[in-house]
């Protein structure tokens, strides 16, 4: 209806221009409308990540994915907030789904090693790493991971030859200076994230 149409592109404005409260409430109404509007769920998913409200979060993306499997971003949300509960089980499944989407993005199969090694499954953060680097074989922060999981494994010559990888990408970098500063942080990144690996993990049954 154009009543529908109305709120819907309303909402859009005020969640395109971060005015959250507002695109939420017209979200909504929208939904009371029609409940099964994608998009809607979607934006106020991420809405209530945003705002920490966890709980409302998954409820309108798990609605979203329902009605559209496809939908990467709802994925890749779905796994930091179950992540962020320490369900790295749940998270591992939903990014595993969002490679399947985007097999091509060497992006994904990084989040999905930090997970393997949260849950200290070196091979497997091995295998899903050796992806990455396939797509993009000089990407510093894959085989600063890879370095990490290779060390893990007691493999200390193929850990050298990763992290000797990430250095000459970085020298050979139009500004080599700037690339081994990312590098130190990739380095301080990743190593704090493995190292939460001491943090209790449950199984998703709460």
């Amino acid at each position: 209806s154009q009543n529908l149409k109305a709120i819907l592109g309303l909402a859009d404005v005020f969640f395109a221009t971060q005015r959250y409260e507002e695109a939420s409430q017209r979200y909504l109404d929208a939904l009371l409308i029609n409940d099964k509007l994608v998009k809607a769920h979607y934006n106020l998913g991420t809405i209530f990540y945003y705002q920490k409200h966890m709980d409302a979060a998954k409820e309108h993306l798990i609605k979203s994915l329902q009605l559209y499997p496809k939908l990467l971003g709802a994925y890749l949300i779905l796994a930091q907030i179950y992540q962020l509960s320490s369900q790295t089980r749940e998270s591992i499944k939903l990014l595993s789904k969002a490679i399947e989407l985007a097999p091509r993005n060497p992006i994904l199969y990084q989040k999905l090693a930090l997970l393997f090694l949260h849950m200290g499954q070196f091979d497997s953060a091995i295998k899903v790493l050796h992806q990455a680097i396939s797509l993009s074989p000089v990407d510093v922060e894959s085989n600063v991971l890879l370095a990490f999981a290779q060390h893990a494994m007691n493999n200390d010559g193929e850990a050298f030859l990763a992290m000797d990888t990430a250095l000459r990408a970085c020298n050979q970098s139009h500004n080599p200076v700037d690339a081994c500063r990312v590098l130190l942080q990739s380095y301080s990144y990743f190593k704090s994230q493995v190292e939460k690996n001491s943090t209790p993990e449950t199984d998703g049954t709460e």
